[in-house]
């Protein structure tokens, strides 16, 4: 069975930024990795959005990243 692609976005322009960032890991530590292909898309507070590559634990605790 052929995977599907899934895109997660979080981060972004709001006083709930570090909510969307727990939200998404969450998401991303629950989710069937071998049923699903991930693509994670994050944005900045500034509003920048870029494809996020680094760690897991990096969205959690909001630290810098592999962009």
């Amino acid at each position: 069975m052929e995977k599907k692609k899934i895109g997660i976005i979080f981060g972004g322009c709001s006083p709930e930024y570090d909510v969307s960032l727990e939200s998404a890991y969450s998401v991303l530590s629950n989710i069937n990795k071998e049923k699903y292909d991930l693509i994670l898309i994050g944005i900045t507070k500034e509003g920048d959005w870029f494809k996020y590559e680094g760690d897991l634990e990096n969205i959690k605790n909001n630290t810098k990243s592999n962009k």
